[in-house]
């Protein structure tokens, strides 16, 4: 089924081999989980907790279908090309990362506030689904702090003037994002897709361990 946030109903379940299970749809859930999977900790470890997060009852025994639905729900309905086009919460294919929401907490938090004035500290998750979240950030713009933070951090320079470079190249020292992880992990566009593959195959050779013991 095609989903939009124009849609009357936005997914609140997801289907697995013909089961559905409900899942934790709000958009913090979603931000946790996305924090989850840029942390320090092992991959294990991190899908154990994200899938723990996603599912609100049980978790799906089929741990490859289960990872890809959580993967499938991150990207707001993108599967196949289209989610080659967008990544994170709906923004375009970047080749470097455009928002962390540790570091970038409080310029969101300020962001919505101002352009929608919507509160993200007194709105329960499940008033507000995933989707939506993820519609309004893409849509902020550089009225706000973080739209400009996100341009800067995204923007092709190549065509720019040598003094307009050089400011964009200052505001990206400013507002970088500090590389948590032990393990260097970087969060292109590309590199994120090949992390989620591996993901999803983690899991798979995990689940058939499982079923073979």
């Amino acid at each position: 089924m095609w989903y939009s946030c124009l849609s009357k109903h936005l997914p609140e379940q997801v289907e697995i081999n013909g089961t559905r299970y409900d899942i934790r749809y709000g958009f913090r859930t979603m931000i946790a989980i996305e924090i989850v999977m840029y942390g320090d900790m092992s991959d294990e470890d991190k899908i154990e907790q994200a899938l723990s997060l996603f599912y609100r009852n049980k978790i799906p025994d089929n741990g490859e279908r289960a990872m890809e639905k959580l993967l499938w729900f991150h990207r707001c309905g993108m599967t196949g090309e289209d989610a080659d086009l967008q990544e994170g919460t709906g923004h375009k294919k970047q080749q470097c990362r455009a928002y962390d929401f540790v570091q970038d907490a409080g310029m969101i938090y300020a962001a919505f506030k101002q352009q929608y004035g919507v509160n993200l500290h007194t709105i329960k998750s499940d008033e507000m689904h995933w989707w939506e979240f993820s519609s309004l950030f893409d849509g902020l713009t550089d009225m706000t702090k973080m739209g400009k933070v996100i341009y800067w951090r995204t923007c092709d320079t190549r065509n720019m003037s040598k003094i307009e470079r050089k400011y964009i190249q200052e505001m990206r020292k400013i507002f970088a994002i500090k590389d948590t992880s032990t393990m260097g992990v970087k969060a292109n566009a590309s590199r994120l897709a090949s992390r989620n593959a591996a993901m999803i195959r983690y899991v798979e050779r995990r689940y058939e361990e499982c079923q073979i013991r």
